[in-house]
C-alpha cells in the first residue's frame, strides 16, 4: 500500500465500531471505526502498522503502536485504518502533534486493539503464522 492511497478492506478480518475515549481531565473524545487486518503483501514486504485519517486525509501510514515497534518481524503484515477527525494534525499535514494528549490516548487504544487482534485472530491461524516457505 503506497502512502496516501486507500487501503483496500478485503484481506481485513476485524471491525471495531466508533467509540469514544476518556481523556486523563474526563474530557470524551470520539474516535471513527478500527478496521485491523493482515495482508500478505505487507507481511513480505516487511510492513506493520496503523494508517490515520484525519477528516478522511491520511496523516500517517504504518505507524508502529506498542508491541510493533520490538525488533521482530513476527508482526509483519497486520495493518489497520482509523479515522480521528478529532487530532490535531501539524501544520504541514504530515503528522499529528506528538505531545498532544488526545493523540496519546489515541496512541494507547489502538496498541490495546492491535495486541487484542494479535492474540485472538493471529496466534490463532496457523496459515497466518507459519513462517515464509523455503
Amino acid at each position: 500500500v503506497k502512502y496516501g492511497e486507500i487501503i483496500s478492506m478485503d484481506d481485513f478480518t476485524r471491525v471495531i465500531p466508533p467509540t469514544s475515549l476518556t481523556l486523563k481531565n474526563g474530557e470524551e473524545m470520539e474516535v471513527g471505526e478500527l478496521t485491523i487486518g493482515f495482508k500478505e503483501e505487507e507481511k513480505k514486504a516487511g510492513l506493520c502498522g496503523v494508517f490515520i485519517y484525519w477528516k478522511n486525509v491520511v496523516i500517517t501510514s504504518y505507524q508502529r503502536v506498542g508491541f510493533m515497534n520490538q525488533n521482530t518481524d513476527k508482526y509483519n503484515g497486520i495493518i489497520a485504518k482509523i479515522q480521528c477527525s478529532n487530532l490535531d494534525p501539524v501544520n504541514t499535514k504530515l503528522e499529528f502533534k506528538s505531545t498532544s494528549i488526545k493523540y496519546q490516548h489515541v496512541l494507547q487504544y489502538l496498541k490495546n486493539q492491535m495486541m487484542k487482534y494479535f492474540t485472538n485472530v493471529i496466534e490463532n491461524t496457523p496459515t497466518v503464522t507459519n513462517k515464509t516457505e523455503r
